[in-house]
């Protein structure tokens, strides 16, 4: 069996202005069927800057481009996903639309070949039968608030 190796992410935390939301997106466990959102992003390549790789990975996934971005902290993150166990160390940078008219839209469809449902998840009062992965995200959101 082929040893695996973590797998690095960015990560786009994004709050709508004036409110304790985030934007995230939808997905979804089918081998154990469990709903979960999760931080928009991707992977990072070799040679890329993570902060580049966020950018690219926004236009990929909602064809939208960023405004400032700052480097809040790094998750590290074990779980597992469709049966087989992950590893990532993630990247999270609290960013902004450059756009802000996107802040008034309530939901954004992906533009890839398995696109992703984003909305506006609200921290204040969340759904409990939909957690926010990985867990430990939640304590970094509140960090980049102070």
């Amino acid at each position: 069996m082929a040893q695996r190796k973590p797998r690095v992410v960015a990560l786009a935390l994004i709050r709508r202005p004036g409110t304790n939301e985030v934007l995230v997106s939808n997905s979804r466990d089918e081998t154990i069927g469990v709903r979960f959102q999760r931080l928009f992003g991707g992977g990072v390549e070799f040679g890329e800057r993570g902060e580049e790789a966020l950018r690219r990975e926004m236009r990929e996934e909602l064809g939208v481009e960023l405004g400032p971005a700052r480097l809040v902290g790094v998750v590290e993150n074990l779980f597992v996903f469709e049966g087989l166990p992950g590893h990532e160390l993630m990247l999270v940078y609290e960013t902004e639309f450059a756009d802000p008219e996107l802040y008034s839209k309530e939901e954004f469809k992906g533009i890839e070949a398995e696109p992703k449902i984003g909305v506006w998840r609200d921290l204040d009062h969340p759904d409990p039968g939909t957690p926010l992965y990985p867990a430990e995200i939640l304590k970094r959101l509140e960090l980049s608030r102070s």
